[in-house]
């Protein structure tokens, strides 16, 4: 027979709740989602002066659009669907799995929903505390292999490389492109399919030419996933790479 504390251990604890996601793209269990505040029938704009509980029933992916509008954690992963999905979320008040971008401590970090373009949905940088964060309730080390976000990197068609940021690094890691100094980069997440040395790797797509902002996640998604949980209050306005940071 188990014990109470092994009966307990892990367990998440869920605010369920049922909602429309109007992309088209693919959902990760534990990515957060923001309502779609500004829903309007497409065939009458103006409809926007009318009451509709649409607008806390749809949701989307976060955006600098709907930052100020945090509505929870997906419960599942979600193949993509032309014309959008019923999904099911984890409301503000829930104990649940969130897909993290740092490692964290138990009872210390603070994860926020990332609204870049880049990441949008992955619990990343510590912002401010309410709707859109996390307190982990997991020490998780293995989540992140390093970062670099002060732009000391080069990009060469697929060739990235950046001193001392790969010693770690593993063929099938994920970089995450999260911004850049050069309008010819291309934000967005690709895999390592080579790791030449400890300041390079060959990635699986050319993000163009210049310098970035990145971070390089644990391929094993299982090691992303941290017990997590998810804050009420006022909204945090969740979290945004823009720039690279000054040296």
């Amino acid at each position: 027979m188990r014990d109470r504390h092994t009966l307990w251990e892990g367990q998440t604890s869920i605010r369920r709740c049922r909602a429309f996601f109007t992309g088209d793209t693919a959902l990760r269990k534990g990515m957060g989602v923001c309502f779609h505040l500004d829903w309007t029938d497409d065939d009458e704009p103006n409809r926007a002066q009318d009451p509709s509980g649409r607008r806390t029933q749809s949701v989307a992916l976060p955006s600098s659009d709907n930052n100020l509008a945090f509505a929870g954690i997906v419960l599942e992963d979600y193949a993509a669907k032309t014309g959008g999905q019923i999904i099911d979320i984890a409301l503000p008040g829930s104990r649940v799995y969130v897909d993290a971008g740092i490692d964290t401590v138990v009872g210390e970090t603070r994860l926020t929903c990332s609204a870049a373009s880049a990441d949008a949905g992955r619990f990343t940088e510590a912002g401010m505390e309410g709707l859109g964060t996390v307190l982990a309730l997991q020490t998780r080390a293995n989540v992140i292999r390093d970062a670099c976000y002060d732009g000391d990197s080069t990009i060469s068609s697929a060739t990235l490389t950046a001193t001392g940021k790969f010693s770690d690094a593993e063929v099938g890691d994920i970089v995450v492109i999260v911004g850049g100094d050069d309008d010819d980069v291309e934000v967005g997440e690709y895999e390592i399919e080579t790791v030449t040395s400890n300041d390079a790797v060959e990635l699986d797509e050319e993000p163009g030419d210049g310098s970035a902002s990145f971070y390089v996640l644990n391929k094993d998604r299982s090691e992303r996933q941290v017990l997590a949980l998810v804050m009420d209050g006022a909204q945090s306005g969740l979290t945004e790479w823009i720039t690279p940071l000054d040296d």
